[in-house]
């Protein structure tokens, strides 16, 4: 099989170790999601990110129960108090984070908009967590970047996720 559209890096640090898994079947419910979180905050250091990659609000509960519910910080605050939670939504346009990542990145309720983004607002004026398009630019500048030996790990694991796929080649 021949995927003519995967990107290999983004999909090469989508998986474990590197992002906690936030893909449907493994999660089904912010609920889930928030757990996923807690087991990596007891694993991390104070500071240390939290990444995952892969949520798909088509498959979240709370979302399917009421369709203008999004994820907010407060989903997961409580789960990681002392580590910046950052979630890429599968598409990777938007992505929804925590009190902690908002302050690592400088984002608060005086913040502009980006272009080609937004950092919806709650009522009380402060960014809700849920960051759309180009406004996940500020966060991707403070996250941590991976070694050269991190980059190359990730690669032949995710050449040997593809190929349990079947995938023999890539465009």
């Amino acid at each position: 099989i021949v995927d003519s559209h995967v990107h290999i890096p983004w999909y090469a640090f989508s998986l474990p170790p590197y992002k906690i898994d936030i893909t449907y079947p493994a999660v089904k419910s912010i609920a889930d999601i928030r757990e996923a979180i807690r087991a990596a905050a007891a694993k991390a250091k104070p500071g240390e990110w939290i990444m995952g990659d892969g949520w798909n609000q088509a498959a979240i509960q709370e979302i399917i129960d009421d369709p203008t519910r999004r994820m907010c910080k407060e989903d997961f605050d409580e789960a990681s108090p002392n580590n910046p939670v950052y979630l890429l939504e599968f598409s990777h346009h938007n992505a929804v984070v925590n009190s902690a990542a908002l302050r690592a990145a400088g984002i608060n309720g005086k913040t502009p908009d980006p272009v080609g983004g937004s950092y919806p607002k709650g009522a009380d004026g402060e960014p809700t967590g849920y960051i759309v398009e180009r406004g996940i630019i500020e966060f991707e500048k403070v996250m941590p970047t991976y070694t050269r030996e991190q980059t190359k790990e990730a690669f032949l694991n995710c050449a040997k996720t593809l190929a349990t796929l079947g995938i023999t080649s890539v465009n």
